[in-house]
């Protein structure tokens, strides 16, 4: 070959790795880079060293980023450490320990043994005061409550013949005449008043509050009356019912009598004695006229008694006052 071929021949060969060079440069820059997976795992850090340059093991740091001086200063005010608070806390009896330890601490000062001394006695004394008035509140409405109906029921004679007919008739009878005295005593009512409510005289029978006492045998109001009204007792015990009616021409006296109780052998000792009584009652109280009297189907106390126990006794105090009236 001649010298011209030769640097052309070398002219192409440079050319050609030139080119093939620029070719490729121009497919990399046309492929995309690949990007890191994700999902692949970090590379693994060194594991920090346990033990120390010399080989001693190394203590763990209780604090992250402070000084031996601030640690120090942190543990003489008593603060928490951060690595041993879940330890402290999974620790058993930890919290009762908590809790004494601060019971002792707020105790030593005066506002610790007051909230100690709350605790211990929650009725405090305004809370007494304030049970008491609620206390003395409601009995002052109770008894209001009973003044009420004393006096709704004075306020109609029907209503204190009716309450003398019940069952509990002797003991709410005896409670409205106390009760009466009770105002009569604090100048509220005149003394002239307090039996308004007993004398009434039911208008077809002529029957009064004397012949109910006797006839239901209210040995209460007997005592009372006969007692600190014996004005009132003895008009009673002497004055008569109405021939209009059943029963004609009666005495408080025979109507006792003719009603049915048991024998004084078949009843306690306490009733029988308050019976006595109140038998010794009537009889001192009422004339001897009255006790002969003959009611209009012609029979006496005597014809009308249906207890041979009651009439005996009856029949005592009519003799003992027979052998009064002689001495004199």
């Amino acid at each position: 070959m001649s010298s011209v071929d030769l640097r052309n021949t070398d002219s192409e060969e440079e050319g050609g790795t030139c080119l093939s060079e620029k070719t490729e440069n121009e497919h990399a820059k046309e492929e995309p880079k690949e990007e890191p997976d994700d999902d692949e795992a970090p590379p693994p850090t060194l594991k920090r060293s346990l033990t120390s340059s010399d080989g001693s093991p190394r203590k763990r740091s209780t604090t992250r980023g402070q000084s031996e001086d601030e640690r120090r200063r942190s543990e003489s005010r008593g603060d928490k450490m951060p690595g041993s608070r879940g330890a402290k806390e999974d620790r058993p009896g930890s919290s009762s320990r908590r809790a004494a330890s601060s019971r002792r601490t707020h105790e030593d000062t005066p506002s610790g043994q007051s909230r100690t001394a709350s605790s211990q006695h929650p009725r405090t004394e305004k809370f007494v005061e304030q049970a008491q008035m609620i206390e003395q509140l409601m009995r002052n409405n109770e008894e209001l409550q009973r003044n009420l109906d004393a006096m709704r029921k004075v306020s109609m004679h029907d209503d204190c013949i009716k309450l003398l007919q019940e069952a509990d008739g002797d003991t709410d009878g005896l409670e409205l005449l106390e009760l009466r005295e009770q105002y009569s005593r604090a100048c509220t009512l005149a003394r002239a008043q307090v039996l308004d409510p007993f004398k009434f005289v039911i208008q077809d029978s002529g029957m009064h509050a004397g012949h109910i006492i006797c006839r239901h045998g209210h040995y209460q109001l007997a005592r009372a009356f006969s007692k600190r009204w014996p004005a009132q007792w003895t008009e009673w015990m002497n004055t008569l019912t109405f021939t209009m009616k059943s029963p004609m021409r009666w005495s408080p006296v025979m109507c006792f009598f003719e009603h049915s109780r048991p024998q004084a052998r078949n009843v306690d000792e306490d009733h029988a004695r308050n019976i006595r009584c109140m038998i010794a009652a009537m009889i001192e109280a009422t004339t001897m006229s009255t006790l002969m009297n003959t009611a209009l189907n012609g029979g006496t106390f005597v014809h009308l008694a249906r207890n041979a126990d009651y009439l005996w006794i009856a029949l005592e105090n009519t003799a003992d006052r027979v052998r009064v009236w002689r001495a004199s």
